[in-house]
């Protein structure tokens, strides 16, 4: 029996999620005094901006009928409840999540920062197994690289702010 993954669906969960991102940068952003760690903030929530318009741009590319196919590694259909509670409820959940916590120090952000992305590439390499080659697999490729990059340089900055 073949499942459809509504992709319109996906693709919204992954826009959420590069939206919440870039809005916790820029919340972080207003509460650090330091000028540099301040840009770096700002710069990671205008690459967070250009991830949602990549997910946004693939739309373009869905079929008619906006539907994936479920691949034989999501058979019993967990693959996309996962990338949907973790879209939802644990990737830079603004709403639930205690923002007055993680963004109380320099400190408190980057190691908060760091989860999230973290949390992203692990998200973005459950959607890659969804998405067909020929519907922007390569794409989510190139951002599971970005968020991946995200970690080091905020690693980095841990090291060097703290």
């Amino acid at each position: 029996m073949s499942m459809k993954f509504n992709a319109l669906e996906i693709i919204e969960m992954a826009k959420k999620i590069e939206r919440n991102g870039a809005a916790f940068y820029k919340l972080a952003s207003e509460k650090v005094i330091n000028p540099e760690a301040k840009q770096l903030l700002n710069d990671l929530a205008s690459m967070e901006q250009v991830h949602e318009m990549v997910f946004e741009d693939l739309k373009n590319y869905l079929p008619d009928d906006q539907a994936w196919t479920k691949h034989e590694v999501d058979t019993d259909g967990q693959l996309f409840s996962y990338l949907e509670s973790m879209a939802d409820n644990i990737i830079y959940d603004l709403k639930n999540d205690k923002m007055e916590e993680h963004i109380k120090s320099i400190e408190a952000i980057f190691k908060y920062a760091i989860e999230k992305e973290k949390q992203s590439v692990l998200y973005y390499l459950g959607i890659k197994e969804l998405v067909p080659e020929a519907l922007g697999k390569d794409k989510i490729s190139e951002i599971i690289k970005e968020e991946m990059k995200h970690v080091a340089i905020l690693s980095d900055a841990k090291k060097k702010y703290l």
